[in-house]
């Protein structure tokens, strides 16, 4: 008989199905993902949301109808976290989300699981015809599996009072981002993908 799955994945398994590899994404920033065109507009967009609060603060400061005014310059906060962002806060924020993510590889799927806010997500992808796989080499690298804006399958399984969910992955290839040990996953990806393809 087939051995029984490691703890933690029973009903996620299919019968037979062994884990290859488990691992866990880079969790430094990637500063080089800030050499883009947004970067230089999101600067200047957080400066003149700096100028906007500054001059709306300077304008209502010895307002003397009421207090009411001083509340017209934190109109502009909104466009100050925008402008952050496209500058360079969603490169800070990806290094956050990946202290939440985990990655497997079994011999028929390939698994990206996230715990965010006490949410658990699952996306199962299936090593099968459709699949593409792709080695973005470096230190750390990145195994890519499916195109950009693919979605996972729909899968969901209710174990005990956890509940896991597949969902529709966010745009962008998806796969195993920022790994120490790209080149050897993609080739265990990729032997198990020949060897799915060879099964009857």
């Amino acid at each position: 008989p087939p051995p029984p799955p490691p703890p933690g994945w029973e009903d996620i398994l299919q019968p037979a199905e062994r884990i290859l590899w488990q691992g866990r994404p880079d969790t430094g920033v990637d500063w080089s993902a800030l050499i883009t065109a947004r970067t230089p507009f999101g600067l200047a967009f957080a400066g003149f949301a700096v100028f906007w609060i500054t001059m709306a603060f300077v304008m209502t400061r010895h307002d003397p109808t009421g207090g009411q005014s001083h509340v017209f310059p934190l109109f502009g906060i909104p466009f100050l976290l925008v402008g952050l962002n496209l500058a360079g806060g969603h490169v800070v924020l990806a290094a956050l989300r990946r202290r939440f993510v985990w990655y497997t590889l079994t011999d028929r799927t390939a698994f990206v699981a996230t715990r965010l806010f006490g949410k658990r997500r699952l996306d199962r992808y299936p090593l099968d015809a459709t699949m593409r796989a792709r080695l973005d080499d470096g230190d750390p690298g990145s195994v890519l599996f499916a195109g950009t804006g693919q979605q996972g399958t729909p899968w969901s399984a209710n174990l005990g009072r956890r509940r896991y969910s597949s969902s529709s992955f966010p745009a962008g290839p998806a796969g195993f981002h920022r790994i120490a040990e790209a080149r050897r996953v993609y080739g265990l990806l990729t032997q198990a993908l020949a060897n799915r393809m060879k099964a009857p």
